[in-house]
């Protein structure tokens, strides 16, 4: 793993960790009653906003920059697989769809793109992109 990758890492498991700490405040005895009805519902939120910081944090500087800030520091982009050229909002939102099918069967998604010809993830072959080199 890189440095820019840890620290991604780091930063974004931090937050993600407040998230789900906060939600497991409400299942002790000490929590309020107000926020104490079952846990599930703080829980249900909790981890929607986590998805949806996560789906804004990529769609988002897949769309405007072509790459999130880690990946600039690699000097890689996300480009349409036909055109090189920048990406669309639907392509944005079906890649990080396609995250989701990438990691599910174990990473496999992820790991294929070291096999495939043009290196492209299942993520990529779904949305319709491929990762090349910046200078």
């Amino acid at each position: 793993m890189t440095a820019v990758g840890l620290v991604f890492a780091l930063v974004f498991g931090f937050a993600v960790g407040l998230a789900i700490g906060f939600s497991d405040l409400t299942k002790g005895d000490t929590a309020p009653k107000v926020a104490r009805s079952t846990g599930t519902e703080i829980e249900l939120i909790t981890e929607a906003l986590v998805v949806l910081m996560a789906w804004t944090y990529f769609t988002y500087f897949w769309k405007t920059r072509g790459a999130t800030p880690g990946q600039r520091l690699m000097h890689i982009r996300v480009v349409d697989s036909t055109t090189y050229q920048g990406i669309s909002t639907r392509q944005s939102v079906v890649r990080y769809l396609g995250y989701i099918v990438s990691a599910l069967p174990l990473y496999l998604g992820f790991i294929w793109a070291s096999f495939d010809s043009h290196k492209q993830g299942w993520h990529d072959k779904i949305a319709g992109t491929v990762v090349i080199r910046t200078s």
